[in-house]
């Protein structure tokens, strides 16, 4: 189904985001920083979309990232997340999808479909 990259400072909140994904069918890989998660896709690191919480401990935060990646590589998917209103505003004003913290499954999972197949709309 595809590998996201799962990026959360919270060991707790990545053990059970990793656990979701996997038993949706997905390959996850974790990193722990933004920083991190850029270094290894610049380095070569395959993944289909990048799920990261706004709030990041590291030089960047999650909206860096996903402008970074958006730069970059701007066929990379970004889901955003994160449980405060102003990351979320500057979020979807910048035009990054954004899943509220807490999250249900179900959104989750509706969310990265969403993101990883491509729009019959757009052609994609």
């Amino acid at each position: 189904m595809g590998t996201i990259l799962v990026v959360e400072d919270n060991s707790e909140i990545s053990n059970v985001t990793v656990t979701l994904l996997q038993n949706l069918g997905y390959r996850t890989a974790l990193a722990e920083t933004a920083d991190d998660a850029f270094e290894r896709l610049v380095r070569g690191e395959k993944a289909d979309l990048v799920f990261t919480d706004i709030v990041m401990p590291g030089k960047m935060n999650g909206i860096e990232l996903a402008r970074s990646l958006r730069s970059r590589f701007p066929g990379l998917p970004v889901l955003l997340t994160t449980g405060y209103s102003a990351g979320a505003q500057q979020a979807t004003q910048e035009g990054f999808p954004l899943l509220s913290k807490p999250y249900r499954p179900d959104l989750l999972a509706k969310a990265i479909r969403t993101l990883l197949v491509p729009s019959v709309e757009t052609g994609g």
